[in-house]
Order: C-alpha cells, then structure tokens, then sequence
C-alpha cells in the first residue's frame, strides 16, 4: 500500500497515511511524463510587416525549422509599435537560431545578386 501524496510505501492492511491522513493505494500511479523546461526562443530578423513575416516563417519551415512571428504593434493603438520603426520579429528555437540566420542571410544575398533584366521594348 502507498500514499499518493509523499510516496510512503505501508504494509498490507493498513489503510490510511500516517502523516498525510489520507487514503492508501495499492500502487502508486505512474509517473507522468516529466515537464518539459520552456524552450528558449531568440529573434532571427526584425520586419517590417506581417507578410514579410509569414515568408520567413514559411523559408524556415522548408528547412525544417520551426519559425513563430511575434508582433510589437500595440493593441488597440491602431498600428502604433513599441518605439521601433520594426513591425515585429520572427522567432526560433535557441539551438535552430544559427542555422536560421545562414538561411535568411543566403536568402538575402540571393536578392542582393539578383538583377532585372530590361525587357526590349516593344514597337508600335
């Protein structure tokens, strides 16, 4: 027999705790899974607006990582920030933030290289 509340195993016939005063089992349940310590999460780019957001949650997930978006504007103040001219910043694991970063910064150089070709104009 066992107490639920502090463990203390008893013999056979005795039916209540001691120093508890509750109860006994025949066994005590099973432990539950053990909590998990909340995940840290540290910011991989500042945006400028939702959208922007919901792509670099989108590049990240492609690459396995998952991404949250966390807004700075103010509710209710219709779209008044917290004194930055950022809209918000995507989030990842703590342990994901490296690899999130040479993904962004991949993605970005991509842009930077990226040239319009001039389309030829076209004669009336």
């Amino acid at each position: 027999m066992f107490c639920p509340k502090c463990q203390a195993e008893y013999e056979v016939g005795i039916t209540e705790c001691s120093d508890c005063q509750i109860p006994l089992m025949e066994r005590l349940p099973e432990e539950k899974d053990k909590p998990v310590p909340e995940a840290e999460l540290v910011s991989v780019i500042q945006i400028m607006d939702e959208s922007e957001a919901v792509f670099y949650c989108e590049l990240l997930k492609q690459s396995g990582i998952t991404a949250t978006f966390r807004s700075f504007i103010i509710p209710g103040y219709d779209g008044i920030t917290e004194s930055t001219p950022y809209k918000g910043e995507v989030l990842v694991l703590e342990e994901d933030a490296d690899q999130a970063e040479q993904i962004i910064a991949d993605y970005l150089k991509t842009l930077d290289n990226f040239e319009l070709e001039e389309e030829p104009e076209e004669e009336p």
